[in-house]
């Protein structure tokens, strides 16, 4: 198992804290996001961590180096980082992973370990994590569930809204490749495809593959994308990491 963290956006939305640090370096109670995230890899055992960086890279590899507790630290950058999506970050990270599973996380998100250990000790290997009541919010990644299947996903879906995917996704071998497949062919067919949402292979996956929702407790965790978000992550800190 592999856990690849993309780290390369600016965070214009989260400024001016990030206009000195990635978003993944804002501190969140005395840690950064990132240190949380590898705090529950570390628990969950995971040892090996791929991170996508862009935007002011060197302050990730400074702070974090390349051993972080059990965690083995591997840095990719995505040099288009400025015009890219995470798609494209997911893409280059899973590219240079031969042929192993993965779970990978948006690199905003604070969870309690708990969330983690859930999907990792699932006997479905294509999983995504799902909070367990309905998103309030438009820009969040919404769900769709039939019989207890993920069918769509995405901030704007046509089909029952069944809860929010935010941020933890774990895909086998087979769906890895699978990723890669059709994340080369959306590039070859226009160059911009590297900038739209990571989900749009995903939704193709959805074809193919199985994918089953991992339902976490909305209290257990919190997605920074806005200064209002990282207001909430402070207060919440305390009760969401214990």
């Amino acid at each position: 198992m592999i856990a690849i963290i993309c780290a390369a956006g600016i965070g214009k939305r989260l400024r001016p804290l990030t206009l000195d640090r990635p978003k993944p370096m804002i501190e969140v109670g005395s840690k950064t996001i990132l240190e949380r995230m590898l705090d529950s890899l570390h628990h969950s055992n995971v040892t090996d961590v791929t991170i996508v960086t862009g935007y002011k890279k060197q302050k990730i590899i400074n702070k974090i180096g390349y051993n972080y507790k059990s965690c083995k630290i591997n840095y990719l950058f995505n040099e288009d980082y400025k015009s890219t999506n995470n798609i494209y970050s997911l893409y280059l990270a899973m590219k240079y992973i031969d042929k192993k599973e993965i779970v990978f996380f948006n690199g905003d998100i604070i969870f309690n370990d708990i969330v983690l250990k859930d999907i990792l000790q699932s006997k479905y290997g294509d999983s995504i994590i799902v909070s367990n009541s309905n998103p309030k919010s438009s820009d969040s990644m919404k769900v769709t569930i039939e019989d207890d299947k993920v069918v769509d996903i995405g901030k704007n879906i046509r089909g029952e809204i069944c809860g929010e995917a935010f941020g933890i996704y774990r895909l086998t071998t087979e769906s890895v490749k699978n990723y890669i497949e059709i994340s080369k062919e959306l590039f070859a067919k226009n160059i911009d495809n590297r900038n739209i949402s990571f989900v749009i292979p995903l939704k193709h996956l959805f074809n193919r593959k199985r994918f089953t929702p991992v339902y976490c407790d909305k209290n257990l965790f919190v997605e920074i994308d806005t200064i209002q978000d990282y207001k909430i992550a402070q207060t919440l800190i305390n009760k969401i990491v214990k």
